[in-house]
């Protein structure tokens, strides 16, 4: 099975063209870049907490339970508490809880333009190959070679044609899919930063 999936994706690589020599590092950097964001995006809350509010971050930080923050809420929820512990007045501790957060939203926010890069970048590069792949094929009609005993001729533009913008669109749907649902999980992490400075600020920092 594993050696005919070789077999496969040599046989893809080949008939690609040259295309496929720029598509591979756009796939590992797109998908290195989708792993490293569902990574960073966690809110820290344990599977069997994951509909716990707000509130119950900021109490076991106050009670000194969040010790070992995972993720990017139930962090933010530890540095609101370390922040309003030092502040008075609700300005200056908005101010700082702004400032504090700061690297927590830059960190939900990283690799994002990579992911989108790329997948708008995977179908161009396969209608690159489109285009190359036609040219060869008119060249073969033109010069009337139906085929070649090296595998070129009018089969093999067609191929070249077909695979490469195959193989953009096989790396350009997932990105596209998986970077919106990424998104859209950063801005409700962002969401919740904004909530976590209200709270406190509603509270002034007390427990």
């Amino acid at each position: 099975m594993f050696e005919f999936i070789l077999d496969t994706a040599a046989e893809v690589w080949r008939q690609g063209g040259f295309v496929m020599w720029f598509l591979a590092p756009v796939t590992l950097l797109m998908w290195f870049g989708i792993g490293l964001r569902a990574w960073t995006l966690r809110r820290g809350m344990p599977l069997v907490d994951s509909f716990t509010a707000l509130d119950a971050f900021l109490d076991k930080a106050r009670r000194g339970k969040l010790t070992a923050p995972m993720g990017i809420v139930d962090t933010a929820a530890v540095q609101a508490v370390r922040v309003a512990a030092g502040v008075r007045g609700e300005d200056a501790l908005r101010s700082r809880l702004e400032e504090a957060f700061l690297p927590l939203r830059d960190e939900a926010g990283s690799w994002a333009a990579v992911v989108k890069g790329a997948a708008i970048v995977a179908p161009l590069a396969g209608l690159l190959g489109t285009v190359t792949g036609m040219i060869s094929t008119f060249d073969a009609l033109g010069s009337g070679m139906m085929y070649t005993a090296g595998g070129g001729g009018i089969g093999a533009g067609v191929s070249e044609a077909l695979v490469s913008t195959q193989s953009g669109l096989v790396v350009a749907v997932p990105g596209i899919l998986l970077g919106a649902l990424l998104a859209r999980k950063q801005r409700q992490i962002e969401d919740e930063l904004d909530q976590l400075i209200e709270k406190v600020c509603a509270t002034g920092g007390a427990a």
